[in-house]
């Protein structure tokens, strides 16, 4: 259906969870937990390949540290896409450093609606291009949960295919036949939580700044500050029933690629939006999750939000607020690390999503 044009990453176990049960022992041992995976979006067809967790700890005699993560996934499609990417989170011994990172590339068609907090659903125009990626952070403790550090982010699109005559044809936003964009900038990190997959208590909390320049790389001047703030409490030590929350704030001042704007819906934040539905300088958004488990390893999620873009800090209102809400299946893959795999439904205002995927939304 026309308004569930949302990209799906579906990872599905072929033989039931319980084989990848069995698989638990060696993912707490620091092997590959693999999965086969499929994909489905009426622009690419059938994408086929797999995804693989790790889950580890760089010193086994380290009990301060949490267990460090590297995730791979690769697809080819129907018709002729490819994506692959990798992320990484490692904390060396006692959490001293904490690395983070990904590298990506995607052969991806996506659609774009315009700039702006009100553009239409008819302005859909599929956009063709390549991308490639590349993010790297270095953390430092200062004190214990708290860590300082640089992040060097590289992104470049090229091959674009454009519709004639289209919206970012004829508008010739920044970026609409191709960007190289390179940014640095320190970011600061109060990291609290219990758990990185799967929080029962704690908080997080980032605040980053990024200079993006021709200095550096890239063809794009601009400035990118964010912040992400995540709370999360248990109620009773004898039941795992969580709630969660998330604010996040996405800034950008300059003349930024309509690609690096910020961009509203997907799989974690404003669940039920296509990813990028909505875009503009600026982004503020926010939910709540509520999670509990219900039978063996399944449990329930229910979840509620609000965000939009909007062009400058004071066009923010609450009453111009998109609404975000929906629920889920959750089933554990790995008891130690408390891993699950996520079934969402989200809505919105007109439109919904379905997300299958590996960890929490947030």
């Amino acid at each position: 259906m026309r308004k569930n044009r949302v990209l799906v990453l579906l990872i599905l176990v072929l033989a039931f969870p319980a084989d990848l049960f069995s698989q638990e022992d060696k993912a707490k041992n620091g092997t590959w937990l693999s999965l086969p995976a499929i994909s489905f979006s009426p622009e690419t067809g059938f994408g086929f390949g797999g995804a693989s967790l790790r889950l580890f700890k760089l010193n086994p005699d380290d009990t301060i540290a949490r267990s460090s993560q590297v995730r791979l996934l690769a697809l080819y499609t129907t018709e002729k896409q490819f994506i692959f990417n990798t992320r990484y989170q490692l904390f060396t011994f006692g959490e001293d450093l904490f690395l983070t990172g990904r590298l990506e590339f995607l052969k991806f068609p996506e659609f774009y609606y315009g700039v702006g907090p009100g553009t239409e659903q008819s302005n859909e125009e599929l956009v063709e291009y390549n991308f490639f990626g590349v993010e790297n952070r270095v953390l430092k403790q200062l004190i214990p949960g708290f860590f300082s550090g640089l992040e060097f982010r590289y992104y470049t699109r090229f091959n674009y295919k454009l519709v004639e005559n289209g919206l970012l044809e004829s508008t010739t936003v920044a970026g609409y036949n191709g960007s190289e964009v390179a940014g640095l900038g320190p970011l600061f990190v109060i990291d609290k939580r219990d758990n990185i997959a799967n929080s029962y208590k704690g908080y997080y909390l980032l605040v980053s700044s990024f200079f993006h320049g021709q200095i550096l790389g890239g063809e794009f001047r601009y400035n990118n500050y964010r912040i992400d703030y995540r709370k999360y409490w248990k109620f009773n030590p004898n039941l795992e029933h969580i709630l969660a929350f998330q604010f996040l704030g996405n800034f950008v001042e300059g003349r930024a690629p309509f690609h690096n704007l910020s961009l509203m819906g997907g799989s974690s934040l404003m669940r039920g939006y296509y990813r990028g539905r909505f875009r503009d300088n600026h982004f503020i958004g926010s939910q709540i999750e509520y999670r509990m488990p219900v039978w063996w390893r399944f449990g329930l999620v229910g979840f509620a939000g609000m965000g939009n873009v909007a062009n400058s800090v004071g066009d923010f209102r609450l009453s111009r607020m998109k609404p975000s809400y929906g629920g889920g299946l959750r089933i554990l893959i790995d008891e130690t690390e408390r891993l699950n795999m996520r079934l969402d439904f989200g809505f919105g205002d007109d439109t919904s999503g379905f997300y299958l995927n590996v960890t929490e939304a947030f």
